[in-house]
């Protein structure tokens, strides 16, 4: 089972299901600021719109 599977069960759960979630993503060192901060944003995102799907 994937990892954000796993999380979206979690996050559903009855002690869970009316809290509200931040979704932040992260880089490494690599790469400049702005690339990184798009970086992050796309994958926090991405995970969004998995889970909620």
């Amino acid at each position: 089972m994937r990892e954000l599977d796993k999380l979206g069960q979690a996050l559903t759960a009855l002690q869970l299901k009316d809290m509200t979630w931040v979704i932040e993503g992260h880089t490494d060192a690599a790469g400049g600021n702005l690339y990184n901060q798009a970086l992050s944003e796309e994958w926090a995102q991405a995970a969004r719109e998995y889970l909620i799907a």
